[in-house]
């Protein structure tokens, strides 16, 4: 397991407005606070990447580029490198914890497959029920991003936290059975928070079949009514009102 400051040093990047020269992992992978990967590293250019990052502990986006190759993405996520190992055939695999989302802002192409940019922290998801007594978060009920860094500033999940009703017990049965489905994805998973609505619409996303085009769609700030209306309908779930 990586033992590191990793995951402070990343934060820190984070508490001005804006960071600088910050490195790009260029995946066609969505991953949204909370939500946590594997990857084989077999590209040389991804190898080098990931070595300079944790030699020097810096910051690591992951981004994403446009369908038709002009550009990137506007959003992207921060993630944290939280356990390496060695396969039997020689290859890197990392495990990576998305954190934070972020606007990606002047970037570069530094080297033919380097990329550089400024970030700034970026609110993403506001649940649409209204805060009450019942929603406020306490330190038993953070997401893990929170409860990990002891902080709820600039969460992504946002600051409130939305429970699952009767009517949404059909996100965390699919949820469940995509987990059972995908078994080696689910192990990285130590702690799960079934009881919370935004941290099972961000894995359902994460791990639908869905275009590459919706997903990209559900990265915009305030767009979390627009993921629930979608899920309803492809869940078949009707309306509640």
């Amino acid at each position: 397991m990586l033992t590191s400051n990793h995951a402070h040093s990343q934060h820190q990047w984070l508490t001005s407005d804006c960071s600088n020269n910050i490195e790009l992992f260029l995946l066609p992978i969505i991953l949204l606070p909370g939500g946590r990967q594997r990857l084989k590293i077999i590209d040389a250019k991804h190898l080098a990447l990931i070595s300079r990052v944790l030699k020097k502990q810096c910051p690591l986006v992951m981004a994403l580029t446009h369908s038709n190759g002009e550009g990137l993405y506007p959003w992207g996520i921060l993630v944290e490198v939280t356990n390496f190992s060695q396969t039997k055939e020689g290859f890197l695999t990392i495990d990576i914890h998305a954190q934070q989302m972020v606007a990606l802002l002047g970037c570069h192409q530094a080297e033919p497959h380097r990329w550089l940019c400024r970030i700034e922290a970026s609110d993403h998801w506001s649940p649409p029920a209204p805060v009450t007594q019942s929603t406020h978060l306490n330190p038993t009920q953070l997401n893990p991003i929170q409860a990990k860094n002891g902080s709820q500033t600039g969460s992504s999940l946002n600051q409130k936290t939305t429970y699952i009703d009767e009517h949404q017990n059909q996100y965390v049965k699919q949820l469940k059975s995509l987990f059972k489905a995908q078994p080696l994805r689910a192990e990285l998973y130590t702690e799960t928070y079934f009881s919370q609505l935004e941290w099972v619409v961000a894995r359902l996303i994460e791990q639908l079949p869905l275009p590459s085009q919706a997903q990209k769609e559900f990265l915009k700030p305030n767009s979390f009514q627009h993921v629930v209306h979608f899920l309803n309908t492809l869940l078949k779930i009707s309306d509640p009102n």
